[in-house]
């Protein structure tokens, strides 16, 4: 369990510096999900470069579920019987680490098909979950870990209309009793890019930053990572397709 959550932890917070987050999450007509997130440190190698030997132990270009990750791992058993309702949440999910150092390349990505919004809302939810045992389990660089954005999200999806709601007191609370003024510069450099794909094209969105692409069906937002350290509801996103 700690090497994955270490894994999840330690790139995250690398990617505040000045790195990259894509997230892609997929609407289907049918009311099934897909999400994607990737964590792109890339560019960090070149300041730290023993940071793709930190980042963990997964073989680059591998692919593995994060329950299996987790059975693999000492201790697991009793994560499995004192978690089971987590881990079934987070069976769909499997990650994807891709790590060269000659060419400066660390990524990790987090992949899943879910049935509905929902299944993606308790998987989210279920991820933080096991974050913060591992904080009580003495994780370190697990404070302020941008992957917390996709955890502290709700969606819902009817069909026609998406709506995204991001709680983020938790790490602004965070932020603010942290002592380091590095937080602050790694936050003002990082972004995050979110695409959302629909089946049909967008009739519109609630955010004025927002692009659509040529075929009219994906939504485009980028924020500055910085916007992410203010406890309001600016990133909230509503989106209405023309069914």
């Amino acid at each position: 369990m700690k090497t994955i959550l270490y894994t999840l932890f330690f790139t995250s917070t690398l990617l505040l510096t000045s790195c990259s987050i894509y997230e892609d999450v997929y609407f289907k007509q049918d009311g099934q999900v897909r999400y994607e997130i990737k964590f792109d440190a890339g560019e960090i190698l070149a300041m730290i470069p023993d940071a793709a030997d930190k980042a963990g132990d997964l073989p680059s270009g591998s692919i593995i579920s994060v329950v299996d990750l987790l059975k693999q791992k000492g201790g697991s058993s009793k994560l499995l019987i004192e978690n089971k309702e987590d881990i079934e949440n987070i069976t769909p999910l499997f990650l994807e680490m891709r790590n060269d150092k000659a060419n400066q390349i660390l990524t990790i990505t987090m992949f899943g098909d879910f049935t509905n919004v929902e299944a993606l809302n308790k998987a989210l939810i279920s991820i933080n979950k096991l974050q913060e045992k591992g904080k009580k389990e003495g994780m370190k660089n697990s404070n302020i870990g941008i992957d917390r954005i996709t955890n502290t999200s709700s969606f819902t999806w009817d069909g026609k209309t998406m709506k995204r709601k991001l709680d983020l007191s938790q790490i602004v609370n965070e932020a603010a009793g942290n002592k380091n003024d590095m937080i602050s510069k790694m936050f003002s450099q990082g972004k995050m890019t979110i695409n959302y794909h629909f089946p049909e094209k967008v009739d519109k969105a609630n955010n004025s930053d927002a692009l659509i692409s040529q075929d009219g069906k994906t939504v485009i937002v980028e924020y500055s990572a910085s916007k992410f350290l203010k406890s309001d509801n600016s990133l909230d996103i509503e989106i209405t397709t023309k069914k």
